[in-house]
């Protein structure tokens, strides 16, 4: 006789379902929401592909044998750091039929986290679920904290960005992927610039720099780009170039917490 568990864990998550058969696609959907995640789905590893390059996820749950790209080639092309997904270290979690030790071992040698067999087990998810989704977001909290803590300011209000953005979960990915690679850019320019001592152009970088900054909630960025404009302004480019390193180092702090690695 199974034992009902009286409380389901409840995670507060957005999965990605990519599997071919849309029996099991609501099986597992429908499994999900009872521990409050929400799913999206797809048919095989090139659309989880290309999802991933717009959209973010808090887990991947991943079929093997799939038509067009299977779950190994999907799951590779994800760890490439080369390609253009929104997060290479997505908990990805094989869902499937095939569960002889030699499956499962391949499943993890192509870099999926975990493993569950089908039919699924409502407990077996829950445990999935609690380590890879409540305990990657628990250390995520941490690390921020830490940061913050570190460098005594707001680094990233994730919230002031999403009620900016409505929420939209695909939008506040674009636009966070278009300022992590424009503000590199800006940088790079804004370097450039302090050579030629171009004080003029450099206070307008620190101004752009600081709206794009506002706007995504990078509020330590904001008030180091905000220092800056006023010190330029003010005519010293000496003291603008000795704080000039901060900007970038802010900059790389916010990118860490962004893209959820560790700092």
């Amino acid at each position: 006789m199974t034992v009902k568990r009286s409380k389901r864990n409840k995670y507060q998550a957005h999965a990605l379902i990519v599997d071919d058969n849309s029996v099991n696609q609501l099986v597992a959907r429908s499994m999900l929401a009872k521990f409050g995640v929400t799913a999206d789905v797809v048919n095989d590893g090139q659309c989880a592909v290309n999802i991933l390059k717009d959209s973010a996820y808090d887990i991947v749950f991943m079929d093997c044998q799939m038509p067009v790209m299977d779950g190994y080639e999907a799951t590779l092309y994800i760890r490439d750091s080369k390609n253009d997904v929104l997060n290479h270290k997505i908990p990805i979690v094989a869902m499937t039929a095939s569960t002889m030790p030699e499956d499962k071992a391949r499943c993890l040698e192509c870099g999926m986290d975990d493993f569950i067999p089908k039919p699924i087990d409502i407990h077996k998810l829950d445990d999935v679920l609690a380590e890879w989704v409540a305990k990657v977001k628990e250390e995520e909290k941490i690390t921020e904290e830490v940061l913050s803590v570190e460098q005594g300011k707001e680094i990233f209000n994730k919230e002031a960005l999403s009620e900016r953005l409505m929420g939209d979960s695909s939008l506040i990915a674009m636009i966070t992927q278009a300022f992590l690679e424009d503000m590199p850019l800006q940088i790079e320019q804004l370097n450039k610039q302090l050579e030629l001592n171009e004080l003029d152009a450099v206070i307008k970088l620190f101004h752009k720099i600081k709206g794009a900054a506002a706007n995504v909630g990078g509020t330590a960025l904001m008030e180091i780009a905000l220092e800056l404009e006023l010190t330029g302004k003010a005519g010293d480019i000496e003291k603008v170039r000795e704080k000039a390193g901060q900007l970038e180092q802010q900059f790389e702090l916010l990118k860490a917490m962004m893209l959820k690695v560790d700092a």
